[in-house]
């Protein structure tokens, strides 16, 4: 192709995967020959780059004589002469047709996995909030308050374990959802149920945003609610309250740390959490051993529990 963009050799391969004889190409302006579609071959970007550079590469739609489009691999370079001067540029055109079809195939199929994931998320979370609520209202018919109580812990659990589903739902990521949204959302739905009146009362967050995957994101969830329960209900007796911290870290190597700490009555002297009764307790217990971490408590002003755990597939 000389610098008018004519086009002045022409060989078999072009001719092969364009349809256009030697004879109908030769001395055509290569905008002309070519009807690109979308996405649309920018020559006179190409032909600029090239110049500069020496050499440009691109991929585009290309109009067939016959037939339909093909998407083509186009290297452009420039020719000079023996004074650097600039005489022309030559084009190679490679049909990569099969490959770009492919790929269109594959995002479609994956573009369909993705709406049936979110269905499934969408139907999980739709089912345990039935579960929620039926619980809820199995409270209200409950005989004694210490029934009643057990109803709503478990409600709570429930709950804790849809939101996550409803995240992932909402996400662009449906395999992970970012921790500290969680956390803001799981707080507000613990205090419409202990009824929050007042910033004191409110468990204050300290999250390191992170993407947890599922497997991890829900026992941390449930733990984060059985903890923040545990310092709703026993924390602070005889009173309205008090500070409830909540922390998470992102630590080297993978690790993250979880955190809930009250400045409450603590723990009586001698009481050993790690074989009491108390379901909440258990739970911390088995979903830590889950999570594969680590969990440790410090009894020496309030009671704070961390837990340090590790998620391979978080980012």
């Amino acid at each position: 192709m000389n610098s008018k963009e004519e086009i002045l050799v022409w060989d078999p391969g072009a001719e092969f995967i364009t349809g256009y004889k030697a004879a109908e190409a030769l001395g055509q302006k290569i905008t002309d020959l070519f009807n690109s579609r979308e996405p649309r071959v920018e020559w006179a970007h190409a032909l600029g780059q090239a110049k500069s550079q020496g050499a440009f590469r691109m991929e585009g739609w290309l109009g067939r004589k016959d037939g339909p489009p093909l998407w083509a691999e186009i290297t452009l370079s420039t020719l000079m002469d023996r004074r650097e001067t600039w005489t022309g540029t030559s084009v190679i055109l490679q049909d990569a047709t099969r490959r770009k079809n492919a790929e269109e195939a594959i995002k479609a199929s994956l573009r369909e996995k993705e709406v049936l994931l979110k269905e499934i998320h969408h139907r999980v979370k739709n089912n345990l909030q039935i579960i929620s609520s039926l619980l809820r209202l199995q409270s209200e018919t409950a005989r004694d308050n210490e029934t009643a109580a057990l109803f709503l812990d478990s409600q709570e659990r429930v709950s804790a374990m849809a939101m996550v589903h409803e995240y992932l739902y909402k996400s662009q990521d449906l395999a992970r959802i970012h921790f500290s949204e969680y956390v803001a959302g799981l707080v507000g739905n613990l205090g419409r149920t202990f009824g929050f009146n007042s910033p004191e009362q409110t468990p204050k967050a300290d999250v390191d945003d992170a993407l947890l995957s599922l497997d991890v994101a829900v026992p941390c969830g449930l733990i984060l609610t059985e903890l923040i329960s545990n310092a709703v209900k026993y924390a602070y007796p005889g009173s309205n309250g008090g500070p409830i911290d909540i922390r998470f870290r992102r630590l080297p190597e993978g690790f993250y740390e979880l955190s809930v700490a009250d400045q409450g009555v603590g723990f009586p002297k001698g009481f050993d959490w790690t074989n009491a009764d108390s379901l909440g307790l258990r739970l911390i217990r088995l979903l830590t051993e889950q999570l594969d971490g680590q969990i440790r408590l410090d009894n020496s002003s309030g009671v704070k529990f961390t837990v340090t755990f590790k998620d391979p597939s978080s980012i």
